[in-house]
């Protein structure tokens, strides 16, 4: 089975999450972060749920009411037969559903995922092996160092200045191409905050330079 993948912005959209275990708490987390409408629903849920903020917590078994205002759901219970009921009254509603025990009945898939700052690196294996998926995440957290972050906010910091002081569309796209390149990494790494917008600011001069030639 194949799935369509994208990022979707879920700021403000109700999500639902229908269990109170682990796996339940870190699908509650992952919507928190990106700005969802949090309800969860179970009669019970761990402690590690206290450190979530503005969540609504129902005490209670599952019932189709839960899904009113919800445009996202996710089935994590211990219980199979309450996660593909909650899957089927969500796909009776167009509400995309995931259930964590079984992808056959799921819309959408939940990736594992690498951060580094504003760079996400998501891993999916389609349901065939999650166990491989894990693997690969561990390899990849080893190999993506920490200043990656530091990094890709310099990147999308020099983009923003780009938009501001250079006209031409190519000239732009030319100078991100050679911030994004492993050398110009390598030079981020050598030089401190300081020197990075030294840098910058001679290299949009250059080409904000190119600008005026073509115009002329």
């Amino acid at each position: 089975m194949d799935y369509y993948p994208l990022a979707l912005k879920i700021t403000g959209w109700g999500c639902l999450v229908v269990g109170g275990g682990p796996v339940a708490f870190r699908r509650a987390e992952r919507f928190c972060r990106a700005g969802g409408k949090v309800r969860v629903v179970s009669p019970s849920i761990v402690d590690d749920f206290n450190g979530l903020k503005n969540i609504e917590y129902r005490a209670k078994p599952f019932d189709e009411s839960d899904l009113d205002g919800v445009f996202i759901a996710q089935a994590a219970t211990n219980d199979a037969d309450v996660n593909r009921t909650v899957a089927k009254l969500c796909k009776d509603r167009g509400i995309l559903v995931n259930v964590g025990d079984d992808f056959m009945y799921s819309d959408y898939l939940v990736p594992m995922l690498v951060e580094r700052g504003d760079l996400q690196v998501t891993i999916t294996t389609n349901g065939a092996s999650p166990a491989f998926g894990k693997w690969l995440k561990q390899r990849l957290e080893g190999w993506l160092p920490p200043e990656m972050e530091q990094f890709i906010a310099f990147l999308g910091h020099a983009r923003e200045q780009g938009k501001e002081r250079i006209r031409d569309d190519h000239a732009r796209a030319e100078l991100a191409r050679l911030l994004a390149s492993p050398e110009s990494y390598q030079k981020f790494l050598k030089i401190d905050p300081a020197g990075r917008e030294r840098w910058l600011e001679q290299l949009l001069n250059e080409y904000a330079g190119r600008d005026a030639e073509s115009a002329s």
